[in-house]
């Protein structure tokens, strides 16, 4: 991606790492009215501008190059793609453009070089790869969409190739992105590490579209990030930018729920959800009105589902009371404790 032009080159083959001279298959860029031009060179003796192709490219745009040199006449070829990979250099068609010329050309390569040809050169490269062959030259996948959207508590992936080469399949990563802290160490949701939670077979090779797809069922409510991991044949792999989603809470999670299971031995679960931050207790009472425990006693975020669980604690069998008190409100709710 060529974010501003300085005329130059910037990415070339080299007989040895420490023999700048010796250079093959140099790529080139230079300015064009709208855009730049690219361009190749297959020795140091060529023109500084190489050989340009008449395509005028985009600035900010990506672009997969592919480059080939044959050592047997030192020629080289420059094609350039937007979308797609081509299976074969046939499919390819006519390179963009072409160095013939075979004087300073190289027998052997060792290096490749990334030079910022000016200090007001800008262009971004993501990804390299060296190769005999042009099934291994292009990147393995190219993504072209990448969807994440749910409803209720499932959510749907949707994703679409151009092309793929060599693709074994897709790993499906998940992680929450947003936590609960409560008090006198109870359960909590914390920010969460990736996890992988399925695979995807790929297709292996092709030129055409292919498109996929994948369904999670979350249990909780709350914000969740999604990403792909692309594993080639080879074992290679690439991650794609995370998609996040938002399991929104229900109505009844705003308020203090009947505790499950009820009655109970020797636990129980309760949970609750604030609209807006503000301070929360919930505790527990016997049928005399003492109290038996603190759930929770402190600033309650908003839009968190709090998950409480009661422990009996060595209590007699009996009705007991979970009482939540906000600014606003006491919700009370009945419990049965069975031995």
């Amino acid at each position: 991606k060529v974010d501003s032009v300085a005329n130059g080159y910037f990415v070339h083959l080299m007989k040895t790492p420490t023999t700048t001279s010796l250079f093959a298959a140099r790529v080139f860029v230079q300015s064009a009215s709208g855009g730049f031009n690219f361009g190749v060179s297959n020795s140091a003796q060529d023109t500084a501008e190489g050989n340009l192709g008449q395509t005028v490219f985009s600035t900010g745009t990506t672009y997969l190059c592919i480059v080939k040199y044959v050592f047997s006449d030192s020629s080289v070829k420059l094609w350039v793609f937007s979308s797609g990979v081509p299976a074969s250099e046939m499919e390819a068609g006519t390179p963009e453009a072409l160095a013939t010329s075979s004087s300073g050309g190289q027998t052997t390569l060792a290096a490749i070089a990334l030079r910022q040809y000016s200090s007001t050169q800008k262009l971004i490269v993501d990804g390299i790869r060296v190769s005999t062959s042009w099934n291994d030259a292009p990147l393995p996948v190219e993504l072209t969409s990448f969807t994440v959207t749910s409803a209720g508590k499932t959510v749907y992936l949707a994703w679409t190739t151009a092309t793929e080469i060599q693709n074994s399949g897709f790993e499906i990563e998940r992680k929450t992105v947003q936590s609960a802290t409560i008090s006198v160490g109870k359960t909590a949701k914390l920010f969460g590490t990736w996890t992988k939670i399925g695979f995807i077979r790929g297709t292996g090779t092709a030129s055409s579209p292919r498109s996929y797809s994948f369904t999670d069922a979350v249990e909780d409510p709350g914000r969740y990030s999604y990403r792909l991991k692309q594993i080639d044949r080879g074992g290679s792999f690439k991650y794609y930018e995370p998609k996040e989603v938002h399991i929104r809470l229900a109505a009844e999670n705003y308020t203090l729920s009947q505790n499950y299971p009820n009655p109970f031995n020797p636990a129980t679960m309760l949970s609750f959800a604030m609209h807006t931050p503000q301070r929360v207790s919930l505790k527990v009472y016997n049928l005399l009105g003492q109290e038996v425990a603190t759930l929770f006693n402190g600033m309650a975020d908003a839009d968190v589902l709090y998950k409480l669980t009661f422990d009996d604690a060595g209590l007699p069998s009996g009705v007991y009371f979970s009482v939540m008190k906000t600014n606003a409100q006491t919700n009370i709710k009945r419990m049965m404790l069975l031995r």
